[in-house]
């Protein structure tokens, strides 16, 4: 496809995204007000257990996502199954929408350590991560129009 030929990513695909990117901002406004509250007492034990399951979620998490990414939009791509236009925007919205779902989904997790603690500073990797995955999975022309 010419640079002329290129099918701009539609308007939709960035409301998504905003919305996502929106709702990781929200839990990190949450998690700070209730870190005002002061700490809850937890076990250190307990969430440090939980800090590391939760750790490991979210790495497999990010390999999910490479994987969505493969094989629902970057492989029938590069078989040439969607020729379509509107074939290649479906499933390239759909990989879209499951990996921002796992990348808001990391952001949770990180939502329930500041609900279990009242403390930000647990939330603020998850959150941080989950804004660096949403950044990188933007809506972009060049991938909607690879091939």
């Amino acid at each position: 496809m010419s640079a002329d030929e290129q099918t701009p990513v539609p308007t939709y695909f960035w409301v998504f995204w905003t919305a996502v990117m929106i709702s990781i901002g929200i839990y990190l406004l949450v998690t700070t007000a209730l870190h005002a509250f002061g700490d809850r007492g937890y076990d250190p034990d307990f969430v440090a257990l939980v800090v590391e399951t939760f750790a490991l979620v979210a790495l497999f998490c990010i390999g999910l996502m490479t994987a969505i990414r493969r094989w629902l939009y970057f492989a029938p791509l590069d078989r040439g199954d969607l020729d379509d236009d509107k074939r290649r925007r479906t499933n390239y919205f759909t990989s879209c929408i499951l990996c921002w779902g796992l990348a808001e989904f990391v952001a949770v997790l990180g939502l329930a350590l500041g609900l279990m603690t009242y403390n930000v500073f647990f939330y603020l990797p998850f959150g941080t991560l989950a804004v660096v995955l949403m950044a990188m999975l933007r809506p972009s022309t060049s991938d909607l129009n690879r091939g």
